[in-house]
């Protein structure tokens, strides 16, 4: 999980719900309430559960060298998304494509090409 991200909001029994979600996704199944997040980004999956008071929400990318990675969990009480939800889960990806880049920056030795000629 990327620091600063985490559903303490939601009750006991969606967190459970969310979660062996969550863990259906690390055994490499698809959960049956998820689908894609195109709005925040490629890979970006959305698992969904709700009660009679809000819906509960998690963005997640698929597996990164064996690891998913949650990018924003919330509640919401409207049936569309919020903008500064979207805007989190974007920010968070960006920062972890940015993490992946430099590892492997790392791990070749290499700087990473840019598309830009000298």
């Amino acid at each position: 999980m990327i620091p600063g991200t985490h559903c303490e909001r939601s009750p006991p029994e969606y967190s459970k719900t969310l979660g062996y979600a969550l863990y259906q996704v690390q055994l490499g199944q698809m959960p049956l309430d998820s689908k894609p997040m195109r709005t925040v980004g490629p890979g970006v999956y959305e698992l969904r559960d709700q009660d009679d008071r809000a819906w509960y929400r998690v963005f997640y990318l698929k597996k990164i060298a064996g690891v998913v990675y949650v990018l924003h969990c919330f509640e919401k009480r409207t049936a569309q998304t919020e903008l500064k939800d979207i805007e989190v889960a974007r920010e968070r990806l960006k920062r972890l494509s940015e993490q992946q880049r430099a590892k492997e920056k790392q791990k070749t030795g290499r700087p990473q090409d840019k598309g830009k000629r000298p």
